[in-house]
């Protein structure tokens, strides 16, 4: 079977796998229990409407972890949306041991919490060949 990676969520200090988050986030709430979300090579991700956004994770994962992440909708480990109760640029990223939910204010806000789970993901996931998989 195919390999898996983990991304981490991040604790008090915006810091997560070795990696500082930039911008700094405006908050961090840490969830108890919640160590890191495995992706495997069954991981789907929900673009919630966010597509050309959406695009930048499967690129880095199969570029990074010769990892082909898979378009859903229904039961995906990572979920895109926007809601309009948030300012345009805002985000929030959620980070569960079997999810990662990424809600932003527009679609601004939503490639920024995309951009800030890569950042989480360490070094790694935006290296230009694959070094893992």
């Amino acid at each position: 079977m195919g390999s898996s990676h983990q991304w981490c969520a991040a604790g008090e200090n915006p810091r997560c796998c070795g990696t500082t988050v930039i911008p700094k986030p405006a908050s961090v709430i840490e969830n108890e229990g919640v160590d890191a979300l495995t992706l495997r090579q069954d991981t789907c991700l929900a673009s919630g409407g966010q597509t050309a956004i959406a695009e930048l994770l499967p690129s880095a994962l199969s570029r990074s972890y010769g990892m082909a992440l898979k378009e859903g909708e229904e039961g995906c480990q990572i979920r895109l949306s926007a809601d309009s109760s948030l300012a345009g640029e805002e985000y929030a990223l959620t980070v569960s041991n079997d999810s990662v939910s990424i809600v932003g204010g527009s679609g601004q806000g939503v490639l920024w919490g995309v951009q800030t789970l890569l950042q989480l993901a360490g070094p790694w996931a935006q290296s230009p060949e694959q070094i893992a998989g």
